[in-house]
């Protein structure tokens, strides 16, 4: 997966399927990105097709209900994680089954579906922090409580092998320190790439009830993502490369002119041009 793509597994009725988005699709709804080409691959495998009208409720890493999809994909989906996306269906008609006297009946609870219940929705208007702020953070605590009960069991043992392991393996040699700032700020840049297209998509798809609280959230990521990038151009001048051996010089030389170049080129044009992209947006609703 590379820096711009975001991975969301799907679940229905034991079907999963895992779908990875590209910066193209993440600007798209979450119903447009996830839900329509899940139901397609969905019916193939399924024994009874089903369809959007048959949709009832979408559920993010088991913790969270997800009440608008016309939310942008890019905004609900997280970096570098692979979220899980349960979809519960009304139980499709089987066409063998006869017809109940009345047409118009409600199936039975055999059946399966039924509504979401009232108390699992979440009310994300009970703190001055965005829906989507609240989602996301709820859904990480989570995610960690369940990782934190399934691997308690297994840590002992784990500890003991990777000490084990550490005792008979060589020591790594340590990396120059002009060498480990190079990594971090070409993995910095790469996270900062990723933001511009995030915030941009937010911006181009923002619409609808929620459309003011993305884009205010969107302001304040574009005003962070602005300073980080002010802050990285600034310590690409710390690097020491004349602190490295000999030969590894000309290499460290290349990387640091690649990264200014992208920082000069595109970032910083970027980072600065966001803020305003924001407001008029902002201005347009």
């Amino acid at each position: 997966m590379s820096s711009e793509e975001r991975v969301v597994r799907v679940t229905a009725n034991q079907i999963s399927l895992r779908l990875t988005l590209t910066p193209k699709l993440l600007s798209k709804s979450f119903d447009d990105a996830v839900i329509g080409p899940f139901i397609k691959a969905y019916n193939k495998r399924a024994e009874l097709a089903v369809s959007r009208q048959d949709l009832l409720g979408v559920r993010l890493d088991e913790a969270q209900v997800l009440k608008d999809l016309s939310v942008p994909a890019a905004v609900v989906l997280l970096k570098h994680e692979e979220v899980h996306a349960e979809l519960s269906f009304r139980a499709p008609l089987d066409p063998s089954m006869e017809l109940p006297s009345n047409p118009f009946q409600a199936p039975p609870s055999s059946m399966g579906g039924g509504a979401p219940k009232k108390e699992e929705l979440v009310d994300f208007h009970d703190d001055d922090r965005s829906e989507i702020d609240r989602m996301k953070a709820e859904r990480r605590a989570a995610r960690i409580a369940r990782e934190a009960t399934s691997g308690a069991a297994g840590d002992e043992a784990a500890k003991e092998t990777v000490e084990a392991a550490e005792a008979d393996a060589p020591a790594a040699p340590s990396e120059p320190e002009p060498l480990r700032l190079l990594a971090a700020a070409e993995q910095k840049l790469a996270q900062l790439e990723e933001e511009v297209v995030a915030v941009r998509a937010v911006v181009a798809s923002a619409a609808g009830e929620f459309a003011e609280g993305l884009l205010v959230d969107a302001s304040k990521r574009a005003a962070a993502l602005s300073a980080a990038a002010n802050k990285l151009q600034y310590g690409m001048d710390e690097i020491a490369i004349g602190d490295l051996d000999e030969s590894e010089v000309p290499a460290a030389r290349a990387r640091r002119k690649a990264v200014n170049a992208k920082l000069e080129g595109s970032l910083l044009p970027a980072a600065r041009s966001l803020p305003s992209e924001v407001k008029a947006a902002l201005a347009a609703l």
